[in-house]
């Protein structure tokens, strides 16, 4: 094992799986709907190496309107 820092190093090639999302149960399911909302964690696969493939990585700014964002534009 190497130190820390090497290890939990962002995945330099990954492909997006998806975006993180919070359900927020509604108590009353005739008049509100559930409210789905983001929690700003993204799901990456490291393409690189089979050792530690799955990524959840937290993004720090705000996202874009999903008609602007392409999944290879994420910058880290």
């Amino acid at each position: 094992m190497g130190n820390w820092e090497e290890e939990k190093v962002p995945p330099q090639y990954a492909v997006a799986l998806g975006e993180v999302y919070m359900v927020q149960k509604s108590l009353d399911k005739r008049s509100v709907p559930d409210k789905v909302t983001s929690t700003s964690y993204l799901l990456l696969m490291n393409i690189g190496s089979s050792r530690m493939s799955v990524w959840m990585i937290y993004r720090y700014e705000q996202a874009e309107p999903r008609s602007k964002v392409a999944c290879d534009e994420l910058s880290f």
